[in-house]
């Protein structure tokens, strides 16, 4: 069976990010080249006004066709306009390749975001896909116990992947927006990372193209590159007790992550629990610490929604920060149709043009 996990989170994520802003959701008209269906492509555009067929004539002024390629794995487009202009096409390509010979489960998060400095604390995706190395077995994937300083215990039997200088990620996305971008200065921010390999271990080739069209006469186009990509799965957080049964439990005991951001840092877990469970969230950063709690029953989340913001999704500067988490969620059934998700965090360590 087909797992659609971008569908999952998007759904149930999007309803804890609800106090954003109204959201239209739907699947992406794309070439999708992935070595496997594991993965899918997915568009949300919450605040790029779609253009009416009466008003297609006033964007025909100018026409402006900026194209790029990068190497990094972050790359950043700042587009500054003092008038509505129009966005015809965003068309994005990215290939990661192992580097040598490198075992991985594939899980990977591939997004391209739009942060706009009026809005500010933090990105909101517009495409995006996921693949996030699904088994269809039903096995004890991973454990992890620790007693004290000198006793703990780890294994590992995830289903791991051999990429000899092969593909991990391959995305093609082509979409005709026809949305007006309001005047302003915007940032989109390109990225992909693989959860479980090291930036150095990947070689990256992106480009990108996007068509604009109306009053561009004043318009300015900036553009940086590079920058630390983190992503955390289970096996990298220090915890007293860690599970992973694929499909069925997802569960971590005092788990703590600590990481030093350079520069600007966005931020975000790309998964939540979905069907039962809790999950416990201690965000500390260089100037506050935030909690967030989390309780889901059957689908049906609980939680305080002024603590979402600044906790589960933002931005910050440069400085500490630390992550301690416990949560726990199996799914529904015994034979884990309905799926049990970890949170995984993301964040971008950049240099804003």
């Amino acid at each position: 069976m087909k797992r659609t996990t971008g569908l999952l989170v998007v759904i149930i994520g999007f309803e804890i990010f609800s106090l954003v802003i109204p959201t239209t959701i739907g699947v992406l008209y794309s070439k999708n080249n992935f070595d496997d269906n594991n993965s899918n492509n997915y568009l949300y555009h919450p605040f790029f006004k779609s253009i009416n067929n009466d008003d297609v004539g006033r964007f025909d002024d100018d026409k402006i066709d900026f194209y790029s390629e990068s190497n990094k794995s972050i790359y950043i487009i700042k587009i500054s306009n003092p008038h509505d202009i129009r966005l015809e096409q965003l068309t994005w390509n990215i290939t990661q390749n192992a580097i040598g010979e490198k075992w991985s489960s594939g899980a990977f998060v591939t997004r391209c975001q739009v942060y706009d400095e009026k809005m500010g604390n933090g990105l909101i995706p517009i495409m995006f896909t996921t693949g996030d190395g699904w088994t269809p077995d039903i096995k004890l994937q991973y454990y992890h116990f620790q007693l004290g300083q000198r006793i703990n215990y780890t294994y590992d039997n995830r289903t791991l992947h051999k990429y000899d200088n092969q593909s991990i990620v391959k995305v093609f996305f082509e979409y005709p927006f026809h949305s007006s971008i309001p005047p302003g200065t915007w940032y989109l921010v390109f990225s992909s990372v693989i959860l479980d390999l090291e930036q150095t271990d990947i070689l990256t080739e992106q480009s990108i193209r996007m068509v604009f069209s109306g009053n561009c006469s004043d318009m300015n186009i900036s553009t940086s590159e590079g920058g630390n990509v983190y992503a955390f799965w289970y096996g990298e957080y220090d915890a007293t007790v860690i599970i992973s049964k694929s499909n069925v439990l997802e569960m971590m005991i005092n788990g703590k992550k600590c990481f030093h951001v350079e520069n600007t840092l966005f931020y975000w877990y790309d998964s939540i629990p979905v069907s039962r469970g809790f999950w416990n969230l201690k965000w500390i950063t260089p100037v506050e610490t935030k909690t967030f709690r989390y309780i889901v029953l059957n689908g049906r989340s609980f939680y305080r929604e002024d603590t979402v913001e600044g906790c589960i999704w933002g931005m910050g500067r440069s400085g500490n920060y630390t992550i301690i988490t416990s949560y726990r969620e199996h799914s529904r059934t015994i034979s884990g149709y309905d799926w049990a998700y970890y949170p995984v965090f993301v964040g971008l360590d950049v240099k804003l043009p």
